[in-house]
């Protein structure tokens, strides 16, 4: 299976059972018609979502993590920083010994568009893997591989010349404090990873199952004219921060007062036979309820013009934020446009059936004190807008993944692992600088690993294909050196290429 792909489509939530359906409709609910007649100016601003990732997938736009300004070889610094090649690392140091040789493979280079800023190279990555205790010994190690959605394959993980079982770690998308991390450089995956972030990948998610109270806008309608372009529903109310957090699902924008606690929440109508049409929006209220309440209607998203030629029906109903995650991540359409972007169906299958997604969201609200009712704190989140959109929208942010696996070695004895992926450029896209011709590539020695190295080397393979600008590994394939020792005390190692021009 593809991870990355993977996560880029979202990864949905486990099944929703069909009694949490029955249970629902059998709760007390309030239900309240749109006046047709509404009066309240409001400013509203409009919360712009997913429209990056739609170019992404169409091609258009470049993902990842961007630098302020030009490309910096010593640092490795890019407009688009691809990340490192990162080290076979441990959750703690178990003794084991460590010879690496790392292969770059330009051999891709050969055929590459001359203007393309995303080329590809393979990384070969080997172990040779060394047990020095007395006793046979099984290891559970992790390879990291920064999350790349323009990735074709999945890393491969051969122990003893054989392909491994490994299983996939997501890391998480956020800092310890639960900050969105600045990835423009190998530093700062430096400063990531030396946090605790493998331990934190590994640790269990916070329960969801949190009593809540639901607003569900059913059966919303809309009569579009020149007069009402965009016909808006709006819902005005006023809470305390300190003892209320309101998560959304489907509404387009809002504003809120600090001051006075006063919330505004938008959602446009669909148009007939497009997305949305016929889905209910959600409003979640996690503590308090939010009390009164007033729904209007608008002719637009500024949600100035009052009409009275659009409403909806209003349902109130408690439920649990587990249930309506699971409920909500159903309704997003999430798998279909996987299915529909040319996943493969047991790709497809296992996206739904994944509980991951719903485990980094998780992690996530628990971070920000979501789930402990120390919603100050969420509403001064910089990580998130208070939307369910939102929440599903970070799991497109970079992070370092892992593949999982178990190596034995006999007592004084050794194994080889080795671990093949493709590796996209470094690149800088726009501005004065812009240059789509120089690649960028970097690798670390021994960040984030416990391992005892007692050796690296790093090869170099295709270099008939590429100019080297610029480097810090010693490589000279005029002069034949194409293989070279790395010194683990230099922390990172970077190469600027470019490809040759073909007869």
């Amino acid at each position: 299976m593809n991870a990355e792909r993977t996560l880029v489509l979202l990864e949905a939530i486990t099944d929703i059972r069909e009694e949490y359906i029955d249970e629902a409709e059998r709760c007390p609910r309030r239900v309240v018609t749109l006046p047709r007649i509404a009066g309240l100016a409001a400013a509203c601003f409009v919360l712009f979502f997913g429209g990056l990732f739609v170019l992404a997938k169409l091609g258009v736009a470049p993902m990842g993590h961007y630098g302020a300004g030009g490309g910096s070889s010593e640092s490795g610094r890019y407009m688009y920083y691809a990340g490192p090649v990162l080290p076979l690392t441990a959750l703690e140091d178990e003794g084991l010994r460590a010879e690496r040789r790392v292969t770059l493979d330009f051999g891709s280079y050969e055929e590459a568009p001359l203007s393309s800023g995303r080329r590809k190279i393979t990384v070969t990555d080997e172990y040779l893997l060394t047990n020095p205790t007395e006793e046979d010994r099984s290891f559970t190690l992790y390879y990291p591989f920064v999350m790349d959605r323009a990735a074709e394959t999945d890393p491969a993980v051969t122990v003893g010349g054989a392909l491994a079982e490994t299983e996939l770690i997501v890391g998480p998308f956020t800092t310890r404090a639960g900050r969105l991390p600045r990835l423009k450089d190998w530093e700062d995956y430096k400063s990531w990873l030396e946090d605790g972030y493998l331990r934190r990948a590994l640790e269990d998610p916070p329960s969801l199952d949190i009593p809540i109270v639901v607003y569900e806008l059913r059966d919303r309608w809309g009569e579009r004219s020149e007069e009402v372009k965009n016909p808006t529903l709006n819902m005005e109310f006023t809470i305390d921060r300190a003892k209320t957090a309101v998560i959304t699902y489907g509404f387009n924008g809002g504003t809120n007062d600090p001051a006075t606690g006063a919330c505004q929440r938008h959602t446009s109508v669909p148009r007939k036979g497009t997305r949305g049409d016929g889905q209910s929006v959600y409003l979640l209220v996690l503590g308090e309820d939010i009390g009164e309440y007033a729904l209007r209607a608008y002719t637009d998203g500024s949600c100035s013009e009052p009409t009275d030629r659009a409403g909806c029906t209003l349902v109130r109903y408690t439920s649990t934020l587990e249930e309506m995650v699971q409920l909500i991540h159903l309704q997003s359409q999430d798998l279909e446009e996987a299915v529909s972007a040319g996943l493969p169906p047991e790709t497809a299958e296992e996206i739904r059936t994944s509980t991951r997604a719903r485990d980094l969201i998780a992690a996530h609200w628990g971070q920000i004190g979501l789930l402990e009712g120390d919603y100050a704190r969420f509403w001064q989140s910089q990580t998130f807008d208070g939307s369910m959109e939102d929440a599903f929208g970070h799991l497109q942010d970079e992070r370092v993944l892992y593949l999982r696996f178990t190596v034995f070695i006999p007592a004084g004895e050794s194994c080889r692992v080795a671990v093949t992926s493709e590796k996209h450029a470094s690149y800088d896209f726009t501005g004065s600088r812009k240059d789509l011709n120089r690649n960028g590539y970097d690798l670390t020695t021994v960040l984030g690993s416990p391992l005892d190295f007692t050796r690296q080397e790093a090869a170099l393979a295709g270099a008939e294909h590429i100019t080297i600008l610029d480097q810090n590994f010693g490589f000279d394939p005029e002069k034949g050196i194409l293989q070279v020792t790395l010194d683990p005390m230099e922390e990172h190692y970077f190469m600027d290429v470019e490809a040759k021009r073909q007869n």
